[in-house]
């Protein structure tokens, strides 16, 4: 029989194959194998009769259930023996199934047959007095795990050391899980915590023992338990025998991160030995607060190796092969969900089939806080012209606006131009408020733009290039605004313009410009520039016509100072820096050869904020042709 990995419920009512049970232990039928009933001086012991070879160590664990006895008593142990040998069950009372029992006095009772180490969790506290145990001890000591060495009938079964118990589960709904483990002759034991193993005893040598026996080329192992004036009933169930390792587990990840950004755990295991984990297993929950999560590549080493990881429907499982010495670093890397606030927490275990785990820490989680991630409301304008002219120059102008309350310091202003424009260069941007502007880009009709926008900050930015010569049709560019790690609370992020273009009736060329302050009437002060525009009709002549303009900064406006020109201003450029003039039904026509001169004054808030007189999109629209 192969014992290592060996797993016994005592599901059964039947005694498992292998086990001899003595004294009062008995299987329940219920899930429990019962040592003691809550009978006075009764002891009960369950031998697995198979022996093992003591060289590669042991782990054994179980769950423990101990419930009954109002002043509960005395308590249970586990045991090797030397695997050339069986035994019956030990001594009652105080020597918990394994030691001998109060030696010397005429109601003595001996211990099991080539004991080499029994483990007592010993509630009554007399495991640990010498009248009561074995031989030599501290006297009585409550709620301890103790150690008692090798011993024979009425021989050894000295007390080597002990530690403070925690309080023990009060009934089979809540057991107390123990870990026992025997490494190189050094003991430990350990009692499951918030799912970690917390230590009792951490590796007691045994070679340090005062008269204790060499260790024996095979071993058995036993559990006994017993009660004495005062009781208890003592049952396991869920017995895992194996081969043990110390591979445990850390994980980091941050301590607080914005909603809608990324997060990162980093999930590290190193197997300390004695032996090699060829099954170990990480598995683990992601907060549903984390999205898009995947592992990212792992770090191995000391020979270590990785099978394929999962994540699904966030839970995570990544197998590892540990040899002595191996090591693993697992990343994984997700997103927090846009709207998130408050604490997650993300958890991880390493586990085993074939090898009990003695470290201390096997899992680990961490816990984030989430704030809310800053945000602004960053609206985007965007113009362009409704009609132009086939191979005349156009204009795109957007405008952004950081309105807070955070600053963006990361902006992108990007789009797609029509394929139909061709040399588009950026304008020189206009900037407010504290903007700044990095070098933008325009490639294969894409553009973008960075932008640094504190709260208040404005950028005017424009693309300029020529509609290709003899095209007709519609034309459409396109733009966005894109502001990572800041949410965009504006519903305005994108922009688009479509543009008729026909073939050109009027040519406009600006034939003078010239500016000046102007200071009366006080409600038109500022600065003014003026143009002269040339129109020339291209083939026919043009009895009605308008001439459209845009690119006007905030606050620009024809010039109301001047009232007695003799054209229509439809559009004077305050509501959109979009300025469209119309000549009258009759007159002012313009005649092939003989071009047509129209005045224009522009006022603006100053000189600064007039962009140096430039305007965009100029064009001549055709109303009527022909005629007298």
């Amino acid at each position: 029989m192969s014992l290592f990995p060996y797993k016994q419920s005592f599901a059964g009512s039947a005694t498992p194959p292998g086990w001899k049970l003595h004294g009062s232990a008995r299987m329940t039928g219920q899930g429990w194998l019962s040592l003691t009933p809550a009978q006075p001086f009764k002891a009960g012991t369950a031998l697995l009769d198979v022996a093992f070879p003591s060289s590669d160590g042991i782990s054994v664990q179980f769950d423990l259930a101990a419930y009954g006895g109002g002043d509960p008593a005395d308590g249970m142990s586990f045991f090797l023996i030397d695997g050339a040998h069986e035994t019956d069950v030990g001594g009652p009372g105080g020597a918990l199934g394994y030691a001998c029992y109060r030696k010397g006095q005429p109601d003595r009772r001996p211990g099991v047959s080539h004991g080499y180490v029994g483990i007592g969790v010993d509630q009554h506290g007399s495991f640990s007095n010498p009248s009561e145990a074995g031989d030599t001890g501290p006297g009585s000591r409550p709620d301890s795990a103790v150690l008692r060495g090798s011993g024979d009938a009425y021989d050894g079964y000295r007390y080597l050391v002990g530690a403070s118990l925690p309080s023990l589960g009060t009934g089979r709904e809540q057991p107390t899980r123990l870990l026992l483990s025997i490494i190189d002759r050094k003991v430990t034991v350990s009692v499951r915590e918030d799912d970690n193993w917390r230590r009792l005893i951490d590796g007691y040598d045994l070679r340090n023992a005062p008269g204790q026996a060499a260790l024996p080329a095979t071993l058995k192992l036993g559990l006994s338990a017993a009660t004495g004036a005062l009781t208890n009933n003592y049952e396991v169930r869920d017995l895992e025998v194996t081969l043990p390792a110390e591979f445990p587990l850390a994980m980091t990840g941050p301590r607080t991160v914005r909603a809608g950004s990324p997060i990162g755990y980093r999930i590290t295991v190193e197997n300390k030995g004695p032996n090699a984990v060829p099954d170990a297993k990480v598995t683990g929950k992601l907060p549903t607060e984390v999205t898009g999560a995947a592992f990212g590549p792992l770090e191995l080493g000391g020979g270590a190796t990785a099978g394929t990881g999962t994540v699904t429907d966030g839970t995570f499982t990544q197998p590892l092969c540990l040899p002595v010495g191996g090591t693993a670093v697992i990343p994984l890397d997700g997103t927090v969900a846009t709207g998130t606030s408050g604490s997650i927490t993300c958890d991880a275990t390493v586990t085993s089939e074939t090898r009990a785990n003695i470290a201390t820490r096997y899992s680990d989680s961490v816990t984030t806080t989430v704030t809310a991630p800053p945000s602004a409301e960053v609206p985007l304008g965007m113009r362009g012209p409704a009609t132009a002219d086939s191979g005349k120059q156009i204009s795109y102008t957007m405008t952004v606006e950081n309105k807070g309350p955070d600053a963006v310091p990361a902006a992108r202003l990007t789009g797609t131009l029509t394929p139909h424009l061709t040399g588009p260069v950026f304008e020189t941007p206009q900037l407010s408020g504290g903007a700044t502007a990095g070098e933008g880009t325009i490639s294969g009709g894409d553009f973008t733009q960075p932008l640094h926008l504190p709260r208040g900050g404005a950028a005017v930015i424009r693309v300029t290039g020529t509609v290709e010569r003899g095209f007709t049709g519609d034309i459409t560019s396109t733009s966005k605004i894109e502001t990572p790690d800041v949410v965009n609370t504006s519903p305005d992020k994108a922009g688009s313009v479509t543009t008729r273009v026909s073939p050109p009736k009027i040519d406009i060329t600006i034939k003078t410009k010239n500016g000046f302050e102007q200071s009366w009437p006080p409600e038109a002060a500022g600065y003014v520039w003026s143009y002269t525009f040339t129109l020339a009709a291209s083939e026919n002549r043009v009895q009605q016509w308008q001439l459209s303009l845009d690119g006007l900064p905030a606050g620009s406006r024809v010039n109301p100072a001047v009232t007695d020109h003799w054209y229509t201003v439809v559009k004077d450029g305050s509501a959109d820096g979009h300025v469209v003039i119309e000549s009258p039904a009759t007159g002012h026509s313009i005649e092939p050869g003989t071009p047509l001169d129209v005045q224009v004054q522009v006022l603006h808030r100053s000189l600064a904020e007039s962009n140096e007189g430039l305007v965009y999109n100029l064009q001549g629209i055709a109303l009527r042709e022909g005629g007298r």
